[in-house]
């Protein structure tokens, strides 16, 4: 078995395995062919790995343990800047255990391929791309503290990010680009711990995000430049936050938080588009804001002293939205709901349940048609249509 190798082209059905036990060592690797296995494993700190897949079937693990090591992973263009004719059904298996450790590559031109980063340890950092990829799955998992991953789907087609992060002050961070309205790229976030941190930038793409945080003091925040997208972004926890502004039409967003002292502030600026929100707790906070036709809102609250606000009026001072839904759901004491329509033929449906709520509903324009049903007693309430 050899221990070592370099570069192989245009291989086929080679299996080879290295072991260095060692600090500050470099393995550079290039798979140029088809059916090419490299298991890799350094042990020890300061260790560089670098791995770049250009062809059909090629499979390369690579294992760090220790501290301050970096490894590159590349399906197709990426290593050296030239394109490859095709990168079909690759694979990559990362792990490194220890801190400070480093983990950067990306799937680009590649089809069908597959990358798996696991790190666990401090302060570690995995930043991945995919580049114009088609079909392809880019796994990664953090388990520790104060890590950071940071992922980018630029063009390119059903692709698929998955990531994980345990532990508490994690940070992910999602970039997605494309040239149309129809790539229909996946992200699936999940972060278990406290004061851990989501932020998604969204430009010209229909990608689908899920967003999952179990914790408190954990924060989302995101921003949508595009149509077509759907998140569904949960917290579960206490005195989590959760930021967006979507700019675009038809896009939706289902938030849930379960826990106290949450809050969550929405913008949706187009028409066609959708926010639900299910908070269960007490001492939350919401705001939901759609300039737009067609917009529409639905809001369920369980629990005391919680307070949201629903506004649908019209982007301009020129332009009235039309036909808007708002749909509020109170069920809990002492909770306040603030609800303005401004435009023609919108429809506000509420019920409440509970004692001493405070509710204001103004819808201002013609044909707007309000439904309440009300199970309250104490409470205060002022409805305005003018």
């Amino acid at each position: 078995m050899r221990q070592l190798l370099l570069h192989s082209t245009a291989l086929s059905f080679v299996i080879i395995s290295s072991v260095a036990y060692a600090d500050s060592n470099t393995l550079d690797i290039k798979q140029i062919g088809s059916d090419f296995e490299l298991n890799i494993d350094q042990k020890g700190s300061r260790n560089n790995g670098t791995i770049y897949q250009a062809g059909e079937r090629n499979k390369a693990t690579l294992k760090q343990d220790g501290v301050n090591n970096r490894s590159q992973t590349y399906q197709g263009l990426g290593y050296t800047g030239t394109p490859v004719s095709i990168t079909l059904d690759a694979t990559i298996d990362v792990t490194q255990k220890g801190n400070s450790n480093v983990v950067s590559g990306g799937q680009n031109l590649s089809s069908n391929s597959s990358s798996k980063v696991e790190q666990k340890g401090d302060g570690n950092v995995a930043a991945y791309s995919q580049f114009d990829a088609k079909n392809s799955t880019s796994t990664l998992t953090q388990i520790g503290n104060g890590n950071a991953s940071y992922s980018f789907q630029d063009y390119g087609s059903n692709n698929t990010y998955l990531g994980y992060q345990e532990g508490n002050n994690n940070s992910a961070q999602y970039h997605l680009t494309s040239s149309g309205n129809l790539n229909s790229n996946n992200i699936k976030s999940t972060q278990i711990g406290n004061a851990n941190n989501s932020f998604i930038s969204l430009r010209n793409s229909s990608n689908n995000e899920v967003i999952y945080q179990n914790g408190a003091l954990n924060d989302v925040n995101f921003e949508v430049n595009a149509a077509y997208s759907q998140k569904s972004l949960t917290q579960i926890g206490d005195s989590n936050t959760l930021k967006g502004s979507q700019y675009g039409a038809n896009q939706s967003v289902a938030l849930t938080q379960t826990g106290n002292g949450n809050s969550f502030v929405i913008s949706q600026i187009n028409g066609n588009n959708t926010v639900k929100n299910v908070q269960k707790g007490n001492n939350n906070k919401g705001s939901a804001t759609q300039s737009g036709n067609y917009g529409n809102a639905d809001v369920n609250l369980t629990g005391s002293d919680n307070t949201v606000d629903v506004t649908q009026n019209s982007s301009t001072s020129t332009t009235s939205t039309e036909a808007n839904l708002a749909k509020l759901i109170l069920t809990g004491d002492a909770n306040k709901i603030g609800l303005r329509q401004n435009g023609l033929s919108n429809t506000a449906n509420l019920a409440i349940t509970g004692n001493s709520n405070t509710l204001d509903v103004n819808q201002q324009g013609n044909s707007n048609t309000l439904n309440m049903t009300s199970n309250i007693s104490s409470s205060v309430g002022t409805i305005s249509q003018q």
